[in-house]
């Protein structure tokens, strides 16, 4: 039977009701200690009001085929596993009882920043003479190409494949370019140098130079002179995910 989440925006609102995203597995019930059903406190991208919006899963269920057929479609899930913990989702949904306030409003008084994430929305167009001139057939363009209301009019007949990742900023992490071993630090005058790689091999890169001469207890112009000689550099990653309290 086809399941069905209740979403809770961070809107003055109550749950609301959406199917799952097309091509939901089965939720991985013991990848984890306290995950509960395995769908409760993961994030889903729904459509609302002509584009996506980011929610929290309250409740999975199944529905009959009649039922799912009245609802809208969510777009996709954005964890494998939980982000709010179940217990907290519990918690905002008690909360809301007591105070006699929106759910919507208590998740919202949280300030949680992944909930309004950068999101990178793209959509395959089934029919060929609804593709944009100039697009291929089978391309995926980002959903935001698209009015609004086209959007709205595709999905509900069923003429879009949708793909929703979440865009993370950049961030710049000192990281190891040669491995501690290097016969050019074998030198006994190059000994802080290599203690230094030896630090950020161990934990993996370091936010600044300082950062590193802190781990390594070594001064700022060793980890310099590492940099200089090529012995390690700076490059981007994504920045971590925030976390939920």
């Amino acid at each position: 039977m086809p399941l069905a989440f209740d979403v809770l925006l961070p809107l003055p609102l109550a749950p609301l009701r959406w199917t799952a995203p097309h091509g939901t597995g089965p939720a991985p019930h013991a990848a984890h200690a306290g995950d509960g059903d395995g769908w409760t406190g993961r994030r889903v991208v729904v459509p609302w009001r002509g584009g996506p919006r980011v929610g929290v899963v309250v409740a999975a269920e199944e529905t009959s085929d009649l039922r799912a057929f009245e609802l809208k479609e969510a777009i996709d899930l954005l964890d494998d596993r939980p982000w709010l913990p179940p217990p907290t989702v519990a918690w905002i949904v008690a909360e809301a009882q007591r105070t006699a306030a929106p759910p919507g409003v208590v998740l919202a008084s949280l300030h949680l920043p992944g909930l309004r994430p950068e999101l990178e929305h793209r959509v395959r167009i089934l029919d060929a003479a609804q593709v944009p001139d100039g697009t291929d057939a089978d391309a995926w363009i980002p959903a935001e190409s698209l009015d609004p209301e086209r959007w709205t009019a595709l999905r509900e007949e069923g003429l879009l494949l949708e793909s929703v990742t979440e865009r993370r900023p950049q961030a710049t992490v000192l990281e190891p370019a040669v491995p501690p071993d290097d016969p050019r630090l074998a030198d006994a005058r190059r000994a802080p140098q290599r203690r230094a790689l030896e630090t950020l091999v161990r934990i993996g890169g370091a936010a600044s130079g300082v950062a590193l001469a802190e781990a390594a207890e070594v001064p700022v112009g060793t980890v310099r002179s590492l940099v200089r000689n090529g012995f390690a550099r700076y490059a981007s990653r994504p920045a971590p995910r925030p976390e939920p309290p």
